[in-house]
């Protein structure tokens, strides 16, 4: 598999803001991966009061300071885009709180909605499709968690292939073109 053909949410973050608004200040809810993305795209990381965007992604190191300046940042007229908004994500130790209650936290302190870049929003959807040169209909989405991946899959048009060995285990009554207990079992699909 090559670099280009693993789209993640950073990337497409720090893509989608160049492409809306050019180079930006932001200040990060992220971990280094996250600035590496935005970094590589032209924008600058700030730490104090202003910015243009706060950019909000996997933090496992967020404390309550950085969550309140964010939500001061964007009271004060900074954008909000996260990277995704997915509740946990499958860890070593079972599932762990992704990205999705580190965006509600600041909505709700902030009173304002984010734009949401990665699953399950179409944008992210829309991004892998142009970059496969696929269309919805030929195209398939293997995922793990229903709300993220299965739904937005569902709502981009695209068939799911459901994955039970990740966060959830039961597709509850989904349309999916196939349930399977890991990835490694989608060869005798196709």
């Amino acid at each position: 598999m090559d670099e280009g053909e693993v789209i993640i949410s950073g990337l497409l973050t720090a893509e989608y803001l160049r492409e809306r608004y050019g180079s930006v200040a932001y200040y990060l809810v992220g971990e280094r991966g996250l600035e590496e993305e935005m970094e590589a795209r032209g924008h600058r990381r700030t730490r104090g009061e202003k910015c243009d965007v706060v950019v909000v992604g996997l933090d496992r190191r967020v404390t309550y300071d950085k969550l309140d300046h964010a939500a001061r940042l964007v009271r004060g007229g900074a954008k909000l885009v996260a990277t995704h908004a997915a509740r946990v994500y499958a860890y070593r130790s079972g599932p762990a709180m992704a990205t999705g209650p580190l965006v509600r936290d600041i909505e709700y302190a902030s009173g304002r909605r984010a734009t949401i870049v990665g699953k399950p929003s179409p944008l992210m959807f829309e991004a892998a499709l142009k970059r496969a040169g696929c269309e919805n209909a030929k195209a398939v989405m293997v995922g793990d968690q229903l709300d993220t991946d299965i739904d937005g899959a569902l709502a981009a048009g695209i068939d799911p292939i459901f994955v039970t060995s990740g966060v959830d285990c039961d597709a509850k009554g989904r349309r999916v073109l196939a349930t399977i207990a890991n990835v490694d079992d989608i060869v005798p699909i196709f």
